[in-house]
């Protein structure tokens, strides 16, 4: 029974990692939020008087910059923007485009550091990266987009969810449960009770069961229509029928004394 009861409980928490596919899919289909990133920064910028016009054309440039980088690797792999990016049937030839892709856009990086679009460029390579295989390395280049402060807050929930999906897979739960909660606590962030209900995912997997079902209550509280997986909201109902029912039993009697 105590197996049959440890690998329903696994095969459950399995199918909980659609969370990251709904959140994943609900960044590939809004790309229009990185843009929006990107000019919302140049709005700020022209609130400051004599230093709006630098600033301005600074963020203008890199955002050219960064552009021309996504047109060149859109057109090694024979799609125009605004198309789909199709895989190329050689392997090698696709890690080639791949690789050069990933140099020039840390390229833009670093020579655009500290404007939005260095921030948006370390995503970009990151994602490639990952696309390669390489996790490891994807996940210190988002790390150094977060830490390089040039990512306003949306953004930053993005390179969040991703260095938390890297630590996912390494299985280092907490790490991810933790970066998932902090991408879910940026108010600014559209997907972020979906990060939330990662975060509930992971602390699961972590053995901390009472945070997972605080972030699940809050997530129910603060975003009643976000759809979620029947499997999480089954085991969240479980483990908080097994709390409630330990909190009203009554205390043990103390054993009898010794009869004489």
């Amino acid at each position: 029974m105590a197996k049959s009861s440890r690998s329903e409980h696994h095969d459950a928490l399995e199918q909980l990692q659609t969370l990251s596919d709904q959140a994943a899919h609900w960044i590939a289909t809004n790309p229009k939020l990185v843009v929006g990133v990107i000019v919302a920064v140049l709005a700020m910028a022209g609130s400051y008087g004599g230093f709006a016009a630098w600033s301005a054309s600074r963020e203008d440039a890199a955002s050219a910059a960064l552009a021309e980088v996504r047109r060149e690797y859109l057109d090694s792999l024979g799609q125009g923007l605004g198309s789909e990016v199709v895989e190329l049937a050689n392997p090698e030839i696709r890690q080639r485009v791949r690789d050069d892709a990933i140099q020039r856009y840390l390229q833009v990086a670093a020579e655009r550091d500290g404007t939005a679009a260095g921030a948006v460029a370390r995503l970009e390579a990151g994602d490639l990266l990952a696309e390669s295989g390489d996790v490891e390395a994807a996940q210190g280049i988002w790390m150094q987009a977060i830490e390089s402060g040039d990512a306003s807050k949306p953004l930053r929930g993005m390179l969040l969810e991703r260095v938390a999906a890297a630590d996912e897979r390494q299985e280092r739960w907490r790490d991810a449960a933790q970066g998932y909660e902090k991408a879910g606590e940026i108010d600014s962030y559209p997907p972020r009770h979906l990060a939330l209900a990662s975060a509930a995912r992971c602390y699961l997997y972590a053995g901390q069961s009472a945070r997972a079902i605080e972030l699940m209550e809050r997530v129910e509280r603060e975003a009643p229509e976000v759809s979620l997986p029947p499997h999480l909201s089954a085991r969240i109902a479980e483990l908080r029928a097994a709390s409630d029912a330990s909190r009203a039993a009554p205390e043990a009697a103390p054993p009898a004394e010794p009869m004489d």
